[in-house]
């Protein structure tokens, strides 16, 4: 069965799939109409109202946006440091894997504590959620592009600072950019939570003010457009890393220097 549809469009089949179980389940009331909108009523809110819509899925990226750029250069910044630095790496092991079991938004109360309900709150827990998936594999590929490659560097008499800019920086790439696409997941989900605990702002306000004012069909709206927003910057991320590490992609090249020695 599988075979007789196009890879491409099975993802699509899928979806048909989970809405035509989604509209089965609604229309038989098998969840109640207050615990589940039907896929009509859904689509008729979104269409009434999609100024309100786009609105809060701006102030959601907004929030995203700048702390997954903040995440991104300090994660990157940082990895690399201490990664490059044996003594920091062995010693900082530790508060790594202590701090990255804890989840993001298990330190909501005690950043409503030290800033309230800000949106400076906000944007630190999501830098939190962004930040360890990239922190993390930016360390490893260092470190061990480092290793790796250390008496190719020897033999070519390169200095520290051009054997990591030209080599192990440029090799880690790959591993870094899938630290980020983890992130974009994590920290856009951490945005909408955040959103839902404050109350205002965003698709998550969105969503609990139209919770508490009983209109479900508006909240599974809210939902999907934050799942479409993260699919969809998630796609493009996926391109534009396909295209600017295209190098990467190609069978027995590991760095940038291998790529070039196979033209």
């Amino acid at each position: 069965m599988t075979r007789r549809v196009p890879r491409r469009a099975r993802p699509w089949v899928g979806a048909l799939v989970a809405i035509g179980i989604w509209e089965l389940v609604a229309v038989t009331n098998a969840a109640g109409p207050q615990f589940l909108a039907s896929v009509p009523a859904v689509a008729r809110v979104a269409g009434d109202s999609p100024g309100e819509l786009l609105r809060a899925l701006g102030g959601t990226l907004q929030v995203w946006a700048i702390a997954l750029a903040i995440s991104f250069v300090g994660a990157v910044v940082l990895g690399i440091v201490v990664a490059s630095l044996p003594l920091l790496d062995q010693l900082g092991e530790w508060v790594v894997r202590s701090s990255r079991s804890v989840p993001a938004l298990a330190l909501i109360p005690v950043t409503i504590l030290l800033f309230g309900l800000t949106t400076t709150m906000e944007a630190i827990l999501v830098v939190a959620a962004a930040f360890w998936p990239i922190f993390v594999n930016t360390a490893y590929a260092v470190r061990r592009y480092r290793v790796e490659h250390r008496e190719k560097a020897r033999a070519l008499q390169l200095r520290r600072w051009s054997f990591y800019r030209r080599i192990v920086v440029p090799a880690s790439a790959p591993m870094i950019a899938s630290g980020t696409r983890a992130a974009i997941g994590l920290s856009m989900a951490a945005t909408i939570a955040v959103e839902l605990v404050v109350g205002y702002g965003g698709l998550g306000g969105l969503v609990l003010t139209a919770e508490q004012a009983g209109n479900t069909p508006l909240i599974y709206a809210g939902v999907l457009l934050g799942g479409l927003a993260g699919w969809l910057v998630n796609r493009l991320f996926v391109a534009g890393q396909q295209r600017l590490l295209a190098w990467a992609y190609r069978p027995g090249v590991a760095t940038p220097l291998r790529a070039r020695a196979a033209r």
